[in-house]
């Protein structure tokens, strides 16, 4: 009997595996539900016409030249892309450990639930995901580091921190800012900038206080249909109110956030872009974005993005270059697994 030779599909966009016909009409028959042979791709989300390889190796050949070397060579230089980066430092001990801390810590998914930031998966170890963000392959020149246990509990953990943020010095970090002190506890961590969130600040007198004392902190404003503050009514509640009032402060760069849309993973809200796109700021927006939001962005003027964690970019990379000897825990990726057959090469999982 004659071994018929394997056929890889793949999106021509990121060089996924994971492609699915695109059903135009109900049925069984793949002729006539998908008459024009496309095919949706799970990970990036993109409807086209998926390319064929005859052998594994072309395969990885192409999601090489389509994922390596950097994700952003749709942008320019000067466009900012900054990871999200999560991480829970609550009830990490620094001393007396069986691993080193950026191990034992973990980069977690983060959501919404209306009130404040839940913790949701997938989840990585630190180490892992900091290796695959800054690795030549995704290229990330600065990262932005979301201290859940300052922001939500107003108790960061600074000598977990400090072990975390030792590793590179390109990190801006929001560890849920309330006071001036905050600003310099940020500071001797080591930091490219500090960032400032409207979502634990009481009073909008805050930015001013801390532009004074620096020019390397950012305001982040954090957008639930309105601005959310730490305190009821603490600052105006309408964004574009808020954008004008950190840039007549004198802020040359601002944050904002679409809290229902983060950790989605499924790209910036039309309606939120159509939101902050006639604002005269130069803005860095996140909340849902992806890498392959990031040329558009650019286009309309935007400044830069914040990266959902988990993009889907990413977690391929995470599943491809995998350490086993980091962790033992698995991470889990039930949104990621699409195929009812998987089949795993090398560490790359595709389905035929």
């Amino acid at each position: 009997m004659v071994k018929q030779p394997t056929r890889i599909r793949a999106c021509p966009y990121c060089g996924s595996a994971q492609v699915e016909p695109l059903v135009i009409f109900g049925g069984p028959l793949a002729a006539v539900d998908n008459k024009n042979e496309t095919f949706r791709c799970t990970e990036c989300g993109e409807v086209a016409v998926p390319v064929d390889f005859d052998s594994i190796e072309s395969w990885k050949e192409f999601v090489r030249q389509k994922r390596g070397g950097g994700q952003t060579n749709n942008v320019s230089e000067g466009f900012l892309h900054v990871p999200i980066l999560p991480v829970d430092t609550s009830g990490l001990q620094v001393g007396n450990t069986s691993l080193p801390i950026g191990r034992r810590a973990r980069v977690v998914s983060i959501g919404w639930d209306g009130r404040e930031l839940v913790v949701a998966e997938p989840s990585s170890s630190f180490v892992e995901y900091w290796r695959t963000v800054g690795g030549s392959r995704y290229n990330a020149k600065d990262i932005l580091m979301l201290d859940l246990a300052g922001i939500r509990n107003g108790d960061p953990n600074f000598n977990a921190l400090k072990a975390l943020v030792k590793r590179r010095y390109e990190i801006w970090i929001e560890l849920g800012m309330r006071d001036v002190q905050d600003l310099f506890d940020a500071f001797a961590l080591d930091i490219k900038k500090a960032v400032a969130g409207t979502i634990t600040a009481r009073d909008p007198r805050l930015f001013e206080e801390i532009f004074e004392l620096s020019d390397s902190c950012i305001p982040l404003i954090y957008v639930d249909r309105d601005v959310v503050w730490g305190k009821k009514d603490a600052g105006p509640r309408d964004l574009s109110r808020t954008v004008r009032m950190m840039r007549d402060i004198g802020y040359d760069l601002i944050g904002v956030i679409d809290l229902p849309r983060l950790g989605e993973r499924k790209g910036i809200s039309d309606a939120f872009l159509s939101r902050v796109e006639g604002l005269d700021a130069d803005l860095v927006l996140g909340g849902g974005v992806v890498e392959k939001d990031l040329g558009m962005l650019e286009e309309r003027g935007i400044k830069g993005a914040f990266i959902d964690p988990f993009s889907p970019v990413i977690a391929s990379i995470l599943r491809e270059e995998r350490d086993p000897a980091i962790t033992d825990e698995p991470m889990p990726v039930k949104q990621m697994e699409r195929s009812a057959h998987p089949m795993s090469v090398d560490g790359l999982s595709f389905g035929i």
